[in-house]
């Protein structure tokens, strides 16, 4: 599993990470090295990937949200907003970690409405 960086504050432990400019700093307040970022309610153990599926499964069930949903989902959801209002395939690489500027890449959708097509003349196409 490839550990992943985020931008997220956690108040338990003061654990504030962060990614500025590809450099990572973690702040870790009054926390450990050893101590988890995200922790269970009831162990203070490190949540287990199937502990976050289920976080994240009940917040979509509780927002309505039909459709299935998985962290991954929410890394790919925040990659194509952030795409769509503006931000950079590096700014969006150095955020989710890729190693690859082409798999970030794979963010990028067709959308009609910015397509390149509707910069050509459209007379030509209309004879």
């Amino acid at each position: 599993m490839k550990a992943r960086v985020s931008v997220c504050q956690a108040r338990p432990k003061s654990v504030t990470c962060v990614r500025v400019g590809g450099k990572k700093e973690i702040k870790r307040g009054d926390a450990s090295a050893n101590d988890p970022l995200f922790a269970s309610h009831k162990t203070g153990a490190r949540l287990t990937e199937r502990a976050v599926l289920g976080i994240v499964k009940r917040a979509a069930a509780k927002a309505d949200i039909e459709a299935p949903v998985s962290p991954h989902w929410l890394r790919h959801a925040h990659a194509s907003h952030a795409i769509d209002r503006g931000a950079t395939l590096p700014e969006v690489q150095s955020t989710l970690g890729h190693g690859n500027i082409a798999t970030t890449s794979g963010y990028l959708h067709a959308r009609p409405e910015s397509s390149s097509g509707l910069k050509l003349d459209p007379g030509v196409f209309l004879r």
